[in-house]
């Protein structure tokens, strides 16, 4: 049985735009402060990469505890961890801290944030499935997955603005008390578990995608549209301030383009995904004209038409990802839906963090712009191999109904 009540619904919804924001700016904090005060564009992309180090250790344990116990219990304890990472951020100001220290505690904070996310994500994911029926969930997953991108839209303006007005030390309690609220909502969230217990008969997780051909392409591609979110968080930053001339607040403005565009293609998603007659054919389309523009923003020279450039990139990566982040919550089998979302959370996390590393070591070895060039290749050139050889996801539509056993 689902519990839909509007209240916990909402609840649910509230705690992941404040969480999830919250989380957005600490994510951009770090990169700032290692670009603003270390100068080491290696250094950043090794940074942004740690935080998911420890979601590839982490991810099974995880995934077999989401499928046997209260996912609600899971997120709030991850969210718990997640407290004592804004609370290291603090430190660095408190404590003023030397440029010598500062890269270790920062890297203690980004691996402390990467344990947190390891169990919200997933666990977020899998709740949701039990706080809505089957037939809602495509619409909620759609609703859910722009969350994220209203975050990932609102932090660089958010952080650049307050940082700037409210003084670093005061911005990061700012974040540690909006995130002691965004916790308490998730006691408003009612909540019966939906979990189908396994028995020594279920398939293990590599078993069932063995058997599953189209959540193993959907999750293929899911890793390269998704790997475009590094290179934008770590080099956009440097792109803007270096090489197109604005000042450190203007840069939070311009980044907010890309989060605009993410949340209207989301919103174009939670619309229309259940109305399209072949949705893979359509991601596929988008992934190429993702990797088009971002080929065109690595050669601007004006802010503005980067900015531009920017926003229309973001649409189409944000209805990629709202569509294939609905097709897998749509085919999964609920007894793996907790270890499939923290394999899918892995993806999510990880193959971000890849980008940044790898783009940001390009461009210390080369350029800013070449690195953005690089990987704007990368994703065209593939989109067009993926879609001449994934025939299931070439065939894919949504289907309430489905359920991959």
């Amino acid at each position: 049985m689902n519990n839909q009540s509007p209240r916990g619904l909402g609840a649910y919804y509230l705690n992941s735009f404040v969480t999830l924001l919250l989380a957005n700016m600490f994510h951009y904090s770090l990169i700032v402060i290692s670009n603003d005060v270390i100068g080491s564009k290696a250094f950043t992309g090794i940074l942004f990469f740690s935080i998911f180090v420890p979601i590839i250790f982490l991810m099974p344990f995880v995934g077999n505890i989401l499928d046997k116990r209260s996912r609600k219990e899971v997120l709030l304890f991850g969210q718990i961890i997640t407290l004592l990472a804004y609370i290291l951020l603090l430190l660095t100001s408190w404590l003023q801290i030397s440029s010598a220290v500062l890269p270790f505690l920062l890297m203690a904070a980004a691996l402390t944030m990467g344990t947190s996310l390891a169990m919200i994500v997933p666990a977020r994911i899998s709740l949701l499935a039990d706080i809505v029926s089957k037939e809602n969930l495509s619409n909620a997953t759609a609703t859910s997955a722009m969350f994220p991108m209203l975050g990932f839209s609102l932090a660089p303006a958010c952080v650049d603005y307050l940082s700037n007005s409210m003084g670093q030390g005061s911005y990061f309690e700012l974040l540690i008390i909006l995130h002691l609220a965004g916790m308490l909502l998730i006691t408003l969230i009612p909540y019966k578990s939906n979990l189908v217990i396994s028995n020594n008969n279920d398939t293990p997780l590599k078993g069932y995608l063995d058997k599953s051909p189209l959540l193993r392409e959907t999750l293929m591609f899911f890793c390269l549209i998704i790997f475009i979110i590094g290179p934008f968080q770590t080099l956009l930053p440097v792109l803007f301030v270096e090489e197109l001339g604005v000042s450190n607040v203007q840069r939070g403005l311009y980044m907010s383009s890309l989060g605009l565009g993410l949340l209207s293609g989301g919103i174009v998603s939670r619309l229309y995904i259940t109305r399209l007659n072949s949705i893979g054919k359509a991601i596929f389309i988008i992934s190429a004209l993702i990797g088009f523009l971002v080929g065109m923003i690595a050669s601007v020279n004006t802010a503005p038409l980067a900015a531009t450039l920017l926003y229309f990139a973001g649409i189409f990566l944000g209805f990629g990802c709202s569509a294939l982040t609905v097709l897998i919550q749509n085919v999964t089998d609920d007894r793996y839906r907790g270890r499939l979302n923290a394999l899918f959370s892995l993806i999510f996390q990880l193959a971000p963090a890849l980008g940044g590393l790898i783009t940001g070591i390009i461009a210390q070895l080369s350029s800013t712009r070449t690195s953005l060039m690089a990987s704007a290749i990368l994703i065209f050139f593939l989109s067009i191999f993926f879609h001449l050889v994934f025939s299931y996801l070439n065939n894919a539509r949504l289907n309430p109904q489905v359920e991959n056993r």
